[in-house]
């Protein structure tokens, strides 16, 4: 049975049996497929055998009109799964490029995000760091501010890094459409930026957000910041006014975590 599978292959990697289960590397580094090998197999017979006969009682407290519709429900969540797969798959990251249009494209959907959905009242040049990214965004030969579009290509997020000093940067414009929140594509953006600012050299980062934004602050002490009062802040750090949360974060610890989910 189905169920009783995924039962079983989460029972035997929670309980470390890594001589049962291989991991196996996909496309996006920071995802994995679970093999179970031949003596994975027999445990798996094993445990069937002794769950089978419980599960298969359970049943009888169901009426037979529940019964019917549980491999329907197993197939349409199968059918959710590969969907999320392929939604996250699809997702790429790219490095801004000059073109006007694109650098508006992403303006507006931030615009979007802050007066739209979460009513900050912002100012007409608050945004203009991405048209004018040159000023920001370009060092050491590079551009330092990435986008993130869907299969349609249309774009759900952003993220810059700003460089303050020789070992701090600051994280900038880290927006993801709400419709590809908790999908994966802030990971992804994240961990662009993190390449960079291992790449430049970074020890330490630093940002800024709304207070609103709850889930926002969520996330970042999820993967490795801590808050810290505003006059911790370097001199360097370019304070927006709209933000009054601020964070902390070492680029090692938070690559750390990375590489760890």
């Amino acid at each position: 049975m189905f169920s009783i599978l995924l039962q079983s292959v989460a029972k035997l990697y929670a309980s470390s049996y890594k001589e049962y289960v291989k991991i196996q590397e996909r496309s996006d580094k920071r995802e994995k497929s679970l093999i179970i090998t031949s003596q994975g197999l027999k445990e798996i017979n094993h445990i069937d055998a002794f769950s089978n006969p419980r599960i298969i009682g359970a049943l009888d407290y169901l009426s037979l009109e529940d019964q019917q519709i549980i491999p329907e429900v197993i197939r349409k969540y199968a059918n959710a799964l590969e969907k999320s797969r392929l939604e996250r798959e699809n997702i790429k990251i790219h490095t801004l490029p000059s073109s006007r249009p694109i650098r508006n494209q992403i303006i507006h959907m931030i615009e979007s995000i802050q007066k739209n959905e979460f009513s900050i009242p912002i100012t007409p040049d608050i945004n203009v760091c991405i048209s004018k990214a040159e000023e920001t965004f370009h060092y050491n030969n590079q551009c330092n501010f990435w986008y993130a579009t869907n299969a349609d290509g249309h774009i759900i997020g952003s993220i810059g890094l700003k460089r303050m000093d020789k070992f701090n940067g600051e994280v900038k414009k880290f927006f993801v459409h709400q419709d590809y929140r908790g999908k994966g594509t802030a990971n992804k953006l994240i961990q662009k930026m993190l390449q960079a600012a291992r790449k430049n050299g970074f020890h330490t980062l630093y940002l800024g957000t709304v207070s609103l934004l709850k889930a926002a602050q969520k996330f970042y002490e999820k993967v490795g910041f801590q808050q810290i009062e505003k006059n911790r802040l370097p001199m360097e750090f370019e304070i927006c006014p709209l933000d009054s949360v601020f964070f902390k974060g070492s680029v090692r610890e938070i690559a750390a975590y990375s590489i760890d989910e």
